[in-house]
């Protein structure tokens, strides 16, 4: 299920990057982050979508204003499955 979801999401991007200016990829700065980049970063590249790294590239903020600014395209962020809306809507459909 995690493969096909990477591969919907690389399909994605590769239709909308048909640009030739390499994709941004930025992370936080902790390892579970250079690990998440690094793979997306590899698979862009081996679909042949140009790749640029900034690994780390700062705090949770500092990536959320540069994909603000269009300084970066792309960086991994986590969700708190329990409350999200999802899991909500899961719990009132169970009861």
């Amino acid at each position: 299920m995690k493969k096909l979801f990477i591969y919907l999401v690389l399909l994605i991007l590769g239709v909308g990057c048909s640009q030739t200016e390499p994709l941004h990829i930025g992370s936080k700065d902790f390892t579970e982050q250079f690990i998440l980049a690094e793979i997306v970063a590899q698979l862009l590249e081996n679909e042949k979508i140009p790749v640029k790294r900034s690994i780390p590239y700062g705090d949770t903020f500092s990536n959320l204003e540069a994909i603000k600014n269009g300084d970066l395209d792309l960086y991994m962020e986590y969700i708190d499955f329990q409350k999200s809306q999802s899991y909500q809507t899961c719990q009132v459909l169970e009861t």
